[in-house]
């Protein structure tokens, strides 16, 4: 096992004053980072350096929303790239590991770790040793891979397509008029992250209702930007959701109804959003779809937008974690997966119901206890339940996800979409 330097020390920035330290490593969101610490997006407490004598050797940080809020994504961690790639890798687990246990809760979920990479990074190889040495210390600490992404761009000069005339917009009329076309347009989608939602045990309502309120709900710009898309005879056929965040101009969501779908209306409603920004004078639009959605992909290259660079996401499994300790349940009863040592649920315990497919929960017990609370799902749709027991651990959590299954909309999830890091992607 390759050792860390024996001076290497791992600690966060002491304020902002020490952000030209944090700078000795570079990434291209650098220019962003003052402007977060003004604005309460970072703290000095969720930035992190490994530093071998004074020289910066690895860095890490988290990033929110807004001020007071919960770190919501790991949206730096650079490394000292002229260091062997073994003690590259050792330096970076032993800093990730550090600073996400002083700077989670225990217990907490991990949130995302994101990257913007090289448009051709698989086919350069300085590019790919940079990227792949950190995918390696992620993967060390349990992360796997979710998606890789295309980060494109419309500048200003690039043609607009006019209106087509197929379809007739109209703006959102508010919350439930979006949610009514959100919801189907679920079904099949073939985002990476609306397909985690959905095998997380959301239905597809419930899936449309949190990417509502956690993205589409906090942008700041007008709420008559949105478009809904209708055919001449007033069926309806999807949306676009224009809009501005904190960095950008962007196309944050679009969606054609599934019976729709296969008609080219995506390039309608893609043109429609594009217009809408385009006549507030803005110098470029920023989007972002998976690399294995093929069809918006080819959508924003029909309509001029350029793909300059890529994205890719990676999330730690709770059971992987290391937060917490993995059990599932099991004709009601809740077991270790590894069946290993202390695979055994505590004596007595019994559950009125299996998790759900997909589902994760917590067990709670306290000493000397005689039931366990059980917090079934996640968000707005988590209930809690009481299951009979006598016997428990000390002041333990044990958390359990049943095997979720596979799920199946045309979408694209915009450039640094932060209201929901887990589909944010820059400036």
């Amino acid at each position: 096992m390759t050792s860390v330097p024996p001076r290497l020390t791992v600690r966060p920035l002491s304020g902002p004053d020490e952000l030209g330290l944090f700078c000795g490593l570079s990434y291209v969101l650098d220019h962003e980072l003052a402007d977060d610490l003004a604005t309460g997006r970072r703290v000095p407490e969720w930035m992190w350096v490994a530093l071998d004598g004074e020289r910066v050797v690895a860095r890490a940080a988290w990033w929110t929303d807004a001020a007071g809020s919960k770190p919501l994504a790991l949206d730096f961690f650079d490394l000292d790239d002229t260091l062997p790639v073994p003690e590259r890798v050792a330096i970076g687990v032993r800093l990730l590991e550090t600073a996400t246990a002083a700077v989670l809760p225990a217990g907490a979920e991990r949130p995302e770790y994101g990257r913007f990479v090289p448009p051709d990074w698989h086919e350069d190889p300085v590019a790919r040793d940079v990227v792949e040495a950190r995918i390696r210390v992620m993967e060390k600490t349990g992360a796997r891979m979710l998606v890789e992404r295309l980060r494109l761009e419309w500048r200003a000069g690039t043609p607009v397509p006019e209106d087509s005339g197929r379809l007739v917009f109209r703006p959102v009329a508010g919350r439930e008029d979006l949610l009514a076309l959100m919801a189907p347009v679920m079904e099949g989608t073939l985002d990476a992250h609306g397909q985690a939602d959905l095998a997380s045990g959301l239905d597809v309502r419930k899936a449309a209702e949190k990417q509502y309120d956690e993205e589409l709900a906090g942008y700041s710009t007008p709420m008559n930007w949105w478009r809904i898309a209708e055919l001449p005879t007033g069926e309806p056929v999807g949306f676009v959701i224009p809009a501005r965040n904190n960095y950008n101009p962007i196309i944050a969501y679009i969606g054609v109804l599934p019976a729709r779908r296969g008609h080219g209306y995506i390039d309608d409603l893609l043109a429609e959003g594009t217009r809408v920004l385009a006549a507030e004078g803005v110098d470029r639009i920023r989007a972002a779809t998976d690399l294995g959605n093929v069809p918006m992909a080819k959508s924003f290259e029909r309509l001029g937008y350029v793909n300059f660079e890529r994205a890719f996401n990676m999330v730690w499994d709770a059971e992987k974690s290391g937060a917490v300790n993995a059990w599932q349940v099991r004709g009601g009863e809740p077991r270790s997966p590894s069946g290993g040592p202390g695979s055994e649920p505590p004596p007595g315990v019994r559950c009125g119901e299996r998790a759900r497919p997909g589902h994760s929960s917590n067990i709670r017990w306290t000493a000397g206890a005689a039931a366990a609370t059980v917090d079934i799902g996640t968000g707005r749709g988590r209930r809690r339940e009481t299951c009979a027991g006598t016997a428990a651990p000390p002041s333990a959590v044990r958390h359990f996800r049943a095997p979720a299954p596979s799920a199946g909309r045309c979408r694209t999830s915009s450039d640094r979409e932060r209201g929901n890091p887990s589909r944010r992607t820059p400036s």
